[in-house]
């Protein structure tokens, strides 16, 4: 049996479970010659508030003023966002001596994690969708969160969960 894996997406919300996670994917895209790109969903607040509320934000904000909002807040962001996510990459790949990673491109997104991550997978075409889980229960056992737990039901291509090591 063949198997590549081409493209790989992985994604990031900058924490110690998400290092991890783009560790992974350097080194599998290292291992299969696979192009990577790197992804960060900025959560909106007015969009989290208006989600715990139960409200749709146009309708919560105004169906004319919430594009403009959330693109507002997008342009303020993204730049210093998307600076942290290539230091990020940069400082993994400079623990991988000699690491032949291909950078496709960062992207830089704003709204609901789940949908946008699953939804960047889908119009990609990546093959692999690679993240972090940073969930735990009491007892010390794995726990997805509820961004990876969406992720895994949602996305069209195969995730791989990666976790902390001990």
């Amino acid at each position: 049996m063949d198997f590549s894996i081409g493209k790989i997406l992985a994604a990031t919300d900058l924490s110690k479970s998400s290092m991890e996670a783009v560790r992974h994917a350097i080194g599998l895209a290292a291992k299969f010659n696979s192009s990577l790109s790197v992804l960060h969903v900025i959560p909106h607040v007015a969009q989290e508030i208006a989600d715990c509320a139960g409200l749709e934000c146009e309708e919560f904000l105004g169906a004319k003023q919430w594009p403009a909002l959330a693109a507002e807040g997008l342009e303020q962001t993204s730049k210093a966002i998307e600076d942290r996510v290539r230091q990020m990459v940069e400082d993994v790949i400079r623990e991988m001596p000699g690491c032949p990673v291909r950078i496709l491109s960062y992207l830089i997104e704003m709204g609901n994690p789940v949908e946008k991550i699953t939804a960047a997978a889908r119009k990609g075409k990546y093959d692999l969708v690679v993240m972090g889980t940073r969930g735990r229960t009491e007892d010390d056992t794995v726990n997805l969160g509820s961004v990876a737990a969406g992720v895994v039901r949602r996305c069209p291509k195969s995730v791989l969960v990666v976790r902390i090591p001990r």
